[in-house]
This record gives C-alpha cells, sequence and structure tokens, in this order.
C-alpha cells in the first residue's frame, strides 16, 4: 500500500502581485454598448422581418379575396340569368327579350365587378407608424393604409371592403318594375 503525499506550503515568500488588468473599465463599458446595439439591430430585423411577412401574406389574401369575390359575383350573375328570362319571356316579345336580357346581364355584370377592392388599415401608434410605413414599403404592399391615431405601443388591422349580397325578391320585384316601365313606353 501507498502513503498518501503530503505537500505542504510555504509562507515565508513575498505575496505575488496582482496581474495587470487586460481590459480597463472603458474597453468593457464599450464592450457591452456594443453588444446591446448589436441585439437591439437583431432584435429590430427580426421584428421587421416578421412584419413584413404578415404584411406580405396579408396583401396575398387581399388579393386573392378580391379575385374570389369577383368570380363570386360573376357567378351569382349567372345564377340569376334565368330568372331574367323567365320574367321577360312572358312579357316582352322575342326579338326585343334576347336584346333586353343581354343588355341586364351586361349590366348586372358591370354592377359586380363594381365591388369596392378590399384595403386594410394597420392603425398603431405614432411611435409604430415610421416601422410600419418602411415595413410596407420593404414589401411593396398595395392597398393597406397606416393610421397612426392608436396609443402608442399598440398596433391593429382592419379589413376594409363592401360586398354585394344578391336579393333575389327584390332583383325580381325590380325586374318587373322595369319589364313594365319598357311595356308601358312601347
Amino acid at each position: 500500500m501507498m502513503g498518501a503525499v503530503l505537500q505542504l506550503e510555504r509562507f515565508d515568500r513575498e505575496p505575488v502581485e496582482p496581474l495587470p488588468a487586460v481590459f480597463a473599465q472603458t474597453d468593457l463599458d464599450a464592450a457591452f454598448a456594443r453588444g446591446l446595439d448589436e441585439g437591439r439591430g437583431l432584435t429590430e430585423a427580426r421584428q421587421v422581418a416578421a412584419l413584413c411577412d404578415a404584411v406580405d401574406g396579408l396583401s396575398r389574401r387581399l388579393d386573392a379575396e378580391q379575385a374570389a369575390r369577383g368570380a363570386a359575383g360573376a357567378s351569382d350573375v349567372r345564377r340569376i340569368a334565368p330568372l331574367i328570362e323567365a320574367l321577360l319571356d312572358a312579357v316582352v316579345p322575342a326579338v326585343a327579350r334576347a336584346r333586353l336580357q343581354g343588355a341586364l346581364l351586361e349590366e348586372m355584370l358591370k354592377l359586380s365587378s363594381a365591388v369596392p377592392s378590399l384595403t386594410a388599415r394597420i392603425r398603431c401608434g405614432p411611435d409604430l407608424a415610421a416601422f410600419a410605413a418602411a415595413c410596407l414599403s420593404a414589401t411593396g404592399a398595395a392597398g393597406i393604409e397606416i393610421d397612426p391615431t392608436a396609443p402608442e405601443g399598440t398596433a391593429e388591422v382592419e379589413l376594409l371592403g363592401g360586398r354585394i349580397a344578391w336579393d333575389m325578391a327584390q332583383i325580381a320585384a325590380e325586374l318587373r318594375k322595369l319589364v313594365n316601365e319598357v311595356t308601358e313606353v312601347e
């Protein structure tokens, strides 16, 4: 069996002087400030990228919704076409009926495509308005406006735009009225 090694310290030596500081306090403070600035810059870049992605996605959704609304309006008009034909069939002579029916359908198609486009409004505080504007210009999104009237530190998105709803009974009544006016004149 081996014995344990015993190590003794010497206390008769002079104390060793502390090593000189490699960095001065100003160097440490400057490095800390640089780290804070880099962290803020990185965080802001991530926030800008996230907001730009959200604005770009919103813009794509607005465009897709507008296209769907236009298609739905034209589809609704085509569904009404038999109603127009049935109304005109009994009232107007065959020659005038085709012309009147074509004119009515054409006008209704114009009306269905006249739906106001969807827009979005970003309502944010004045402190975020420049940030939101920079993100909008970076994405090139159209149909989105900035309203800086919200309380500081807040942001909300509001969708704006009209929608046409077809009321078949009202359309039938208006068509009857129109046909009556046309037949009274002739």
